[in-house]
């Protein structure tokens, strides 16, 4: 018996077979964000229907470190690829609201599945024209909670980024033009929102 035993200690278990993925996001999180809206939802998606799980994730920025996209791995616990739980992965990141312009990427295949359905918009904010009027985080508080009254945006988490030359705001909601319809008056006429640019994001 003992011999036998010695064996089994050494005999490595089979690798279980995985599929894996990225789900890219074309959302402006920073991680703690991220994982409020969207990890901590997929997780628990994934766990209670027994497909997989999330892996790990990070966030892709550009200079001068503005956040262009934010991700999620994902181990499926199959090495055949189901496009139904794939399908049913995205529906369910499409209701934690990704934005358009997201993609789900599948390693073994190295297929770039399209999904999304919010739409995004970005107020940026002249930073010289802020200090000019003495800003304080309770002025930039009141301006991006009035956007989100009048645009009606989803406000599921708190989307911004700043450097030294400007503060950046982001909204997402089902239409970019009906949002910056709903907010071109309040921007071009409040002084703090003096110089400030709206740019569609998604």
């Amino acid at each position: 018996m003992f011999p036998n035993l010695l064996l089994n200690f050494f005999i490595k278990s089979p690798e279980v077979a995985v599929t894996h993925l990225v789900a890219q996001l074309n959302d402006k999180l920073s991680p703690a964000e991220k994982a409020i809206v969207y990890t901590r939802s997929l997780s628990a998606f994934l766990e209670e229907k027994s497909y997989g799980e999330v892996t790990g994730g990070g966030t892709a920025k550009e200079e001068p470190g503005e956040i262009v996209f934010c991700d999620l791995q994902i181990e499926l616990e199959s090495e055949n690829i189901d496009y139904t739980v794939i399908h049913s992965i995205i529906e369910h990141l499409e209701n934690c609201g990704a934005p358009k312009g997201s993609k789900l990427l599948v390693d073994a295949t190295q297929e770039e599945i399209p999904f999304g359905k919010m739409e995004g918009m970005a107020v940026y904010l002249d930073a010289e024209n802020l200090q000019e009027h003495n800003c304080t985080s309770e002025d930039l508080d009141f301006i991006q909670k009035e956007i989100y009254r009048l645009t009606g945006a989803r406000e599921n988490a708190d989307r911004y980024w700043e450097d030294e030359t400007t503060t950046a705001l982001y909204f997402y909601g089902t239409s970019y033009e009906e949002m910056k319809a709903s907010a071109e008056a309040f921007i071009s006429g409040y002084p703090l929102c003096q110089q400030a640019r709206i740019v569609r994001i998604a």
